[in-house]
């Protein structure tokens, strides 16, 4: 079972201005598996090379979140005191399809890495949104999601690579992106993670569960 996901019948696959966009929150864990920290290596790597080209989102990217002394994290005013300067950050969001939808790409990292079947709403938020996700995360994900409807981070050995990768996508490249995207969506695929499946395997097993 997945995390369930509503599926819209109207995804917006218009053209974007901008190219890329990270929505998440600034949190730390000791988990070896975390994906905090890499998300971090994103920000701070646009921020020094492509400023430009990068917009971030979400919230306390205005406070400072300490990954060593943990407790500190206690004071918010602080945290506030001492936050890290992120020329990229725009601020919190209502919606995320109205900021995602203006993105050519999005990076989509789950909390944790190498944890088998662990696919959240961060690749399918962007899938609604008519954007390209840079994912990274469940090493199985391509078992579930074809590998042509987002980019695999894991293919990269820096950011360099990936930037020039993303930068240098002609349009046709970046409409069949979009198209597989769209083919997916409406394939019978897609129904694993729909609200309705979860509820429908839910129910059966709990009446399974009573007949036996």
């Amino acid at each position: 079972m997945f995390w369930p996901q509503k599926i819209p019948e109207d995804i917006p696959f218009s053209k974007k201005d901008k190219l890329c966009v990270m929505i998440s929150g600034n949190k730390t864990n000791r988990d070896s598996r975390e994906l905090y920290s890499e998300r971090l290596n994103a920000i701070r790597y646009f921020e020094k090379n492509h400023p430009n080209d990068f917009d971030l989102y979400g919230t306390n990217w205005d406070i400072r979140t300490f990954r060593t002394f943990h407790r500190l994290n206690r004071f918010h005013f602080i945290r506030k005191i001492l936050a890290e300067k992120r020329p990229s950050y725009r601020g919190v969001v209502n919606k995320k399809i109205d900021i995602l939808s203006k993105y050519k790409f999005s990076f989509c990292y789950e909390n944790a890495k190498d944890i088998t079947g662990y696919i959240t709403e961060k690749i399918f938020d962007s899938f609604f949104a008519g954007t390209i996700p840079i994912y990274l995360g469940a090493p199985n994900v391509k078992d579930f999601i074809p590998e042509s409807t987002f980019i695999d981070k894991g293919h990269f050995s820096n950011y360099d690579e990936l930037y020039d990768f993303i930068v240098k996508i002609d349009e046709d490249k970046y409409d069949e992106y979009i198209e597989n995207i769209r083919q997916f969506l409406k394939s019978d695929k897609i129904r694993n993670f729909s609200a309705e499946f979860w509820a429908d395997t839910l129910l059966k097993n709990i009446i399974s569960s009573i007949c036996d």
